[in-house]
């Protein structure tokens, strides 16, 4: 069954209010039509809206662009015109467009650690003049040093965890000096490296707002999500969870998906939000 008639299936009426009354659902589904097919690790030029975007794989475009111009999952109110965002795992700058469109005279610093993905941030930030983007071609880390990193060449790059493939050296530094002002926005999306990450952040993680970190549990390491939650919890934030990649029914069976039995998306927002 493909993805576009998925929904007609499981919950037709849905889908037709969907499509009736969200261009944004409209435009996902325009996107899947023409792009869905497509062989994975196909370079593709995709046009959408305001946005032109090259892209390394489609298929990894397409769930990127649902949960991003579609979900919105990065969407967060500022309180001035000019929010300072940072984005760890900038990836190809689908992130950066959406913040972009959503607060156009944002400034915002972008760090992708992939040195083959970096090419396509850079490209995708000229192509559509995004203002205001400094994008930075080093991983985020717990401190200065040269890292082995698994090029995968789409969304799953990573520092290595033992055992990947497709090895490149590259130069990391710690998130703390690029959070020495009020940051609106700070994103991490760094595929397992996020607890070296927050750590690297150390005291100015205060100086951020909001917080979202994308964490990923890998089923052959030590689980890190307490020390994150509580490292949070210990700068005066408030989590809110929401699963991206679980199991149903995880006493009877944890599968793996890309080496990961589970894969979160996690908001933090300052204790007196509440």
């Amino acid at each position: 069954m493909t993805t576009l008639i998925a929904p007609f299936v499981s919950q037709p009426l849905r889908h037709l209010t969907r499509i009736i009354t969200s261009p944004r659902y409209r435009q996902y589904l325009r996107l899947t039509s023409l792009y869905g097919r497509t062989a994975k690790g196909q370079e593709k030029t995709i046009r959408s809206g305001q946005f032109s975007f090259t892209v390394p794989d489609a298929q990894a475009f397409l769930w990127d662009y649902q949960e991003l111009f579609y979900n919105e999952i990065y969407k967060f109110k500022a309180d001035n015109e000019t929010p300072k965002i940072v984005d760890c795992g900038a990836n190809i700058g689908l992130s950066v467009l959406y913040f972009k469109q959503l607060y156009p005279k944002s400034t915002v610093t972008a760090f992708e650690a992939d040195p083959e993905i970096y090419k396509y941030l850079k490209k995708n930030i000229e192509a559509n003049n995004a203002q205001g983007v400094n994008a930075i071609s080093k991983a985020v880390w717990s401190e200065e040093k040269t890292l082995s990193f698994s090029s995968q060449g789409g969304d799953a790059g990573r520092i290595d965890a033992g055992g990947d493939t497709n090895i490149v050296q590259i130069q990391a530094v710690p998130l703390s000096p690029y959070l020495t002002e009020p940051v609106d926005l700070l994103k991490i999306d760094v595929e397992g490296a996020e607890l070296d990450v927050l750590k690297g952040a150390g005291e100015n993680l205060k100086n951020c707002k909001l917080v979202f970190v994308e964490y990923h549990s890998f089923g052959h390491k030590k689980q890190v999500l307490a020390e994150i939650l509580s490292l949070m919890a210990n700068y005066g934030f408030r989590a809110h969870i929401c699963p991206e990649y679980h199991s149903a029914t995880p006493f009877i069976a944890r599968p793996l998906h890309a080496r990961m039995d589970l894969r979160l998306n996690m908001f933090f927002v300052p204790e007196s939000a509440t």
